[in-house]
């Protein structure tokens, strides 16, 4: 992400406006999709990231550096602004740091993996739910190294602390 920038739309939700460097084929999927089913660019990469984290599994090159698009050509990119709401960037960034992929990365890796498996179904499932509305952080320190354990929602009790021979 390059920018950002919070501000209250006339709903009074706040809003982050951010502004990623995608691929110009990614860039012309996105709007083909998001022109074909009457949404936002912005709400169209808010599911495919949320069927996405929902559907696979933490990448296990996952332990290194982030991870960015491949470079190429300055006329082979196109800046776009996603608006979202502010609760869904914080998702977005909890996921850029756990699967260590900048927000463009994760944004081009989904569109490649699952726009043209968005089918009615899952736009239906996630348009409706907050599946990210919510989050529990726990801070904990074990043998000298601390951790901190993110929960996506809010769960009924307070997750238990595995040992940390059991992680």
């Amino acid at each position: 992400m390059t920018q950002q920038h919070l501000y209250v739309s006339e709903k009074s939700k706040i809003l982050c406006e951010t502004t990623i460097n995608i691929d110009i084929e990614v860039y012309r999927k996105l709007t083909e999709a998001a022109k074909q089913r009457g949404i936002s660019r912005s709400r169209l990469i808010a599911m495919l990231l949320e069927h996405l984290v929902w559907s696979e599994n933490i990448p296990s090159k996952a332990r290194g550096t982030v991870q960015h698009q491949d470079a190429r050509p300055k006329e082979d990119w196109k800046k776009l602004h996603v608006v979202l709401p502010n609760y869904v960037h914080d998702f977005f960034d909890d996921v850029r740091k756990l699967w260590k992929m900048s927000v463009s990365y994760l944004v081009a890796f989904a569109v490649e993996k699952f726009l043209t498996q968005l089918d009615d179904n899952i736009i239906e499932t996630f348009a409706d739910k907050y599946w990210h509305g919510g989050h529990t952080i726990v801070h904990f320190i074990q043998n000298d190294l601390q951790y901190m354990l993110c929960c996506w929602g809010i769960p009924p009790h307070p997750p238990e602390i595995l040992p940390f021979s059991a992680v």
